[in-house]
């Protein structure tokens, strides 16, 4: 019999993964906010080719960040339907990402958690906070050690990213998350996973409300 061809191991691109991350992270600090996202101009702000920004860009596209505009990309629109099914998701994937975080805790990974949470402590305004609100995710999502369902999550924060900083620039809602983030490391530092699922869905339940709040708001006064 003919023997089969072997398939061929699917090849990630480090320089488009990088650029991917680096773009998420932008919206998460509000750097795109009200921005048409063009090749051109990212190439340039990255000091890259124009090749891994436009895969990076498509990626974006594709999990429903960004939409295409004749002028290049911008952030998009979500409908009432979509912000309520992702903030749905959300309910359901963080807490089971907390609980393995707490089962997979490292010294170096819950270190990370402290500072990221002390930064947001200490945060004096909405922007700050936003900064540090991105760094402790991104330990949270780390910590948890399954890259795909990180992944996931990172695709739904993009999605509503302009919803959740807003949201952060009331002081209200800062103190909130920083309660909640303080039980939820210390749950977390001492593996306790079945206290810092509780303790997530907490914080997601009042994120939902807050978020959808804040998104009729809007459509209120648009």
């Amino acid at each position: 019999m003919p023997r089969q061809a072997k398939p061929l191991p699917l090849q990630r691109n480090p320089l488009g993964d990088q650029v991917y991350a680096a773009l998420h992270g932008m919206l998460a600090r509000g750097e795109l906010d009200g921005a048409r996202l063009t090749e051109t101009r990212l190439a340039a702000d990255l000091g890259i080719s124009r090749t891994p920004v436009r895969e990076a860009l498509a990626r974006l596209r594709q999990e429903g960040v960004l939409d295409a505009t004749p002028r290049g990309k911008s952030l998009a629109r979500l409908a009432r339907g979509d912000l309520d099914e992702i903030l749905e998701m959300r309910t359901v994937l963080d807490p089971f990402i907390a609980a393995r975080a707490a089962e997979r805790a490292t010294p170096e990974g819950v270190a990370r958690l402290r500072q990221a949470l002390q930064a947001e402590i200490e945060a004096k305004d909405g922007e700050r906070f936003a900064h540090a609100n991105h760094d402790f995710r991104a330990a949270l999502l780390e910590l948890c050690g399954n890259r795909r369902l990180a992944d996931t999550a990172r695709r739904f924060d993009g999605q509503i990213q302009p919803l959740r900083r807003a949201t952060l620039a009331d002081a209200d809602s800062r103190a909130v998350v920083v309660r909640h983030h303080r039980k939820l490391v210390a749950a977390i530092a001492r593996g306790d996973a079945r206290e810092a699922e509780t303790v997530m869905q907490a914080l997601m339940t009042l994120a939902r409300k807050a978020t959808l709040a804040l998104a009729e708001e809007q459509r209120s006064h648009a």
